[in-house]
This record gives structure tokens, sequence and C-alpha cells, in this order.
């Protein structure tokens, strides 16, 4: 592989990793108008990851944020592998946090396809 295209790969990867950040920032500014509270974010640990962990009435919530072009392609965006491994996530979340033992726990998304465009909501997406 030659140094230019290492150096696109990397320049993508950092264009992503940007994009990311921000869906997820429009994300959180979304959740906050809805009454939840930021408890974690961007959760990592071995067995998976989160990027965003809200509460709101007794509901702790482990949050994927999806940026694409279009509803559907966020939509499918997350597969069964990975749903798998939020669900890892939040259950060691749990275990490491037992103030949170007795609430609802729920798995939502959140779809951002531009800054312009309102982001989608779903509870319980999975």
């Amino acid at each position: 592989m030659s140094s230019t295209s290492k150096k696109r790969i990397i320049r993508k990867r950092r264009q992503a990793n940007r994009r990311g950040f921000i869906a997820e920032k429009i994300a959180e500014f979304l959740l906050r108008l809805k009454g939840y509270r930021i408890v974690e974010k961007r959760y990592k640990k071995p067995v998976g990851e989160i990027d965003l962990i809200v509460f709101r009435k007794n509901t702790i919530v482990a949050v994927e944020v999806k940026m694409r072009k279009n509803l559907d392609k966020a939509l499918h965006a997350v597969g069964h592998i990975q749903q798998r491994r939020i669900r890892r996530a939040m259950e060691l979340f749990l275990a490491n946090n037992p103030q949170y033992t007795n609430c609802d726990v729920r798995l939502d998304l959140v779809l951002v396809t531009s800054f312009i465009r309102k982001p989608v909501h779903m509870e319980n997406a999975w």
C-alpha cells in the first residue's frame, strides 16, 4: 500500500470520527431537551461500547447514535453483533453501578441524517 493511500485512509477515518462525534453531540442535545440526564458518554469496555447512557424517570437507557445519508441506511447500520456488544456493555455498566439495579432498562437508537434535520429518536429499538 502506498503512503498516499494510507494517508487517504487515515484522513477518511478522522473525518468519519469527527462526523460521529458531532452526531453524538446532536443526539445528546436532543435527549437533554427531552429531559434525559447524561450519565456516560462513549462508554467503552472489552465486551462492547455504548455511545450514550442516559437516565430519565427510573429508566436507564443505552443509546446508539448513527449518522448516515438517509434514515433507512441509518436504521440498518446496527447489526446483530453490534446489538449484542451494546447489550453486554450495558450489563457490565449495570453490574458496576448498583444505583440503577431497580431501574427499567432500555436500548434506544438516535438516527442523524444531516445537521439540518431533526434527529429521529427510536425508543426500544431492539
